[in-house]
């Protein structure tokens, strides 16, 4: 699954610097819930786009320049998600952590032949 280093093409150590160059940034203390959507993490940003999330958890607007500190599921939590929707096309690799749990991405493949 791919982290906002691999969507934007930007490695994840000049993530802030890029994102600093483009927009100035606006912190705030919104902690949203990221979700793989399209094999992306991502979270909507109070503007109304998508913003990606790295691996340490912050997303950077790059429509408003609004940086995030994202509430990631657990790493363990992370892989085995990763690790049930690696064998479905990208358009199909979709998790949301608000109720959408293992069992139900398991019989989802199983139904679905992923």
């Amino acid at each position: 699954m791919r982290y906002a280093s691999e969507m934007y093409g930007i490695p994840e150590a000049d993530l802030a610097a890029v994102h600093r160059r483009r927009v100035p940034a606006v912190e705030t203390n919104d902690h949203p819930r990221p979700r793989l959507e399209h094999d992306r993490w991502i979270v909507d940003c109070r503007c109304g786009s998508g913003a990606g999330v790295d691996r340490a958890g912050v997303a950077r607007c790059f429509e408003c320049g609004t940086v995030m500190g994202v509430v990631l599921p657990s790493l363990v939590t992370r892989q085995q998600v990763e690790t049930l929707l690696a064998s479905r096309p990208e358009r199909h690799r979709n998790w949301r952590p608000d109720g959408e749990t293992l069992a139900d991405l398991q019989v989802e493949n199983h139904t679905h032949g992923g």
